[in-house]
């Protein structure tokens, strides 16, 4: 399982399990994985606290949250040689790539929709019988 989250790692922690301690005194035990480029941002700290760094999530969720640091996650990708996955690109980039396989493939298919127009149905008269 850990050879399918190889990429989640170029961005999180492992699996850990971590207290941590509220302003009143109250402990809390969790278990997830640090966003380490969240972690050590300084004004991202200051703003959130260091427990918003904190991922309970689970892989689907990490890759969501890629998606807001994917230029990072992308030159470490290729820095390691790990295929990046489809869920840690954003959806633009993703459609840009898209088009770009699209383009080479030759004619689309089109649809019909504006080239036929409906007629209003004639009404025929019938002979009422007396």
């Amino acid at each position: 399982k850990k050879r399918n989250t190889k990429d989640l790692l170029t961005i999180f922690s492992d699996r850990i399990t971590i207290k941590f301690v509220s302003t009143d005194g109250k402990v809390e035990t969790k278990v997830g994985q640090w966003c380490t480029v969240c972690k050590e941002d300084e004004v991202f700290v200051a703003k959130n606290g260091k427990c918003k760094a904190f991922y309970l999530g689970g892989n689907s969720s990490c890759h969501q949250h890629i998606c807001v640091q994917y230029d990072l996650y992308q030159e470490r990708s290729v820095k390691q040689q790990i295929v990046e996955n489809n869920h840690a690109v954003p959806l633009d980039i993703q459609e840009e790539r898209q088009a770009v396989k699209q383009k080479g493939k030759g004619p689309q298919q089109t649809s019909l929709e504006g080239l036929f127009f409906s007629v209003p149905a004639r009404i025929h008269f019938h002979k009422k019988m007396c």
